[in-house]
């Protein structure tokens, strides 16, 4: 393999990954829902992407994961919390705790 191969392997290489990891940022940024009452929307679950295509898929999978991971961050803060701001950390579990159970991503 001559030096400029090399060299455009490895920039292509770096290219890719460049992309990829780019499209995982873009694709945390665009979780978005609606909520009414301290619940979240569940079929407003990522209403900033087109119904049924792919970025909308891959956006609700990241959703069910999402208020997975802040149900268990806010379990910890509720039960760290001291009286009068353990309300808010209640409001948020229970808000994020109820999706990670009952939001179904397809």
């Amino acid at each position: 393999m001559t030096r400029r191969t090399y060299l455009n392997s490895l920039f292509l290489v770096f290219l890719l990954t460049s992309v990829v990891s780019a499209s995982a940022a873009s694709q945390k940024q665009s979780l978005k829902w609606k909520e009414s009452g301290n619940q979240i929307i569940h079929d407003s679950v990522c209403y900033n992407h087109d119904y049924g295509s792919v970025p909308y898929r891959r956006c609700r999978t990241q959703a069910k994961k999402h208020f997975k991971k802040r149900c268990g961050y806010y379990q910890k803060k509720y039960r760290r919390a001291k009286s009068p701001y353990a309300s808010e950390y209640k409001s948020q579990m229970d808000k994020f705790c109820h999706s990670a159970r009952q939001f179904a991503p397809v």
